[in-house]
C-alpha cells in the first residue's frame, strides 16, 4: 500500500506539474478559436431565448386578454362601464362586490400589460417583466377560479338549464385553460433565458482567460498545487520508508 501512494502521489505531482506549465504558456490557438466559437455560440443562443422571452410575454397578454375580455365577461353586464355587475346569483352580495371591484383591477392590470406589449422590451428588463406577468397572471387564475366555484354551483333547473349550465363551465373552463397555457409559456421562457444568459456569462470568462492568458495569482496557485504535489509525494516516500525493516544480523522476525 506504501508504493501504490508513492505511485499515486508521483502522478499527482506530474499532473500538478503539467497544469503549471499549461497556466505559464497559455492557451495554444485552437484552444482560443474553440473558445471564441463556443462565446459566439453562447451569445446567439442568449439573443433567441431573450427573442422567445419577448414572445412569450405578448402571447401570454393575448390569451390572458381572451380568458378575460371573451370569456370571463359573459358573466358580467354593464363591462363597459365604470361599475361592471357580476349576474350570477349563487354569489351573495358581498361576493359580488368583490368579484366587481377584481373585474375592474384586471381591467387596468391588462391596459397596463397591453401598453407593454406595443414596445419592444429591452434585454434588462425582460426577467422583470415576465416576473410581473407571472403575478398578474396569478391574480387573473384566482379571480377565474372564484367565478368558477360561482357558476358551478348553480342549480338546475331552478338558475338556468342543463345545457345552459354546461355551457358556461365551458366558457369559464377555457379561460382558466387559456391562463394556464399563459403561465406555461411564461415559465419556460424565463427558464430558457436564465440558461442562455448564464451560459453566455461562463463563455465569455472562458474567453477573456483564454485570450488574455493566465493572470498571476493563477500561476502563483499552480505553483502552490505544485508544492502541494511534492509535499505529498515527500509524505509517501516517508511512509515506505518506515515500513523497512533493517537489522545488521541475518534472522526471522517472531513479532511485528
Amino acid at each position: 500500500s506504501e508504493r501504490a501512494s508513492v505511485l499515486s502521489a508521483q502522478g499527482a505531482l506530474a499532473a500538478a506539474t503539467a497544469q503549471y506549465d499549461k497556466t505559464v504558456a497559455g492557451e495554444r490557438g485552437e484552444d482560443k478559436a474553440s473558445t471564441v466559437a463556443q462565446s459566439q455560440g453562447a451569445l446567439v443562443s442568449l439573443v433567441s431565448a431573450q427573442n422567445i422571452a419577448r414572445s412569450a410575454y405578448s402571447q401570454a397578454y393575448s390569451l390572458a386578454q381572451d380568458a378575460v375580455f371573451a370569456q370571463a365577461d359573459d358573466f358580467y353586464t354593464d363591462i363597459d362601464k365604470a361599475n361592471p355587475s357580476f349576474r350570477v346569483r349563487t354569489a351573495s352580495y358581498d361576493e359580488r362586490q368583490v368579484l366587481e371591484a377584481e373585474r375592474v383591477r384586471i381591467g387596468r392590470i391588462l391596459d397596463a400589460w397591453e401598453s407593454k406589449t406595443l414596445q419592444v422590451v429591452a434585454n434588462e428588463s425582460l426577467d422583470s417583466e415576465l416576473a410581473q406577468a407571472e403575478a398578474d397572471l396569478e391574480i387573473i387564475k384566482a379571480f377565474l377560479n372564484r367565478i368558477s366555484k360561482f357558476v358551478s354551483e348553480q342549480e338546475v333547473p331552478s338558475d338556468l338549464t342543463s345545457a345552459e349550465k354546461t355551457a358556461q363551465e365551458a366558457v369559464i373552463l377555457g379561460a382558466r385553460s387559456n391562463v394556464d397555457a399563459a403561465r406555461s409559456s411564461i415559465n419556460g421562457a424565463r427558464s430558457g433565458l436564465a440558461g442562455a444568459l448564464s451560459a453566455a456569462q461562463v463563455a465569455s470568462l472562458a474567453e477573456s482567460k483564454t485570450i488574455v492568458g493566465a493572470r498571476s495569482e493563477d500561476v502563483r496557485a499552480a505553483e502552490a498545487a505544485v508544492t502541494q504535489a511534492r509535499g505529498a509525494l515527500a509524505s509517501a516516500y516517508a511512509a515506505l520508508e518506515n515500513s523497512f525493516i533493517r537489522t545488521p544480523i541475518a534472522g526471522t522476525v517472531a513479532t511485528l
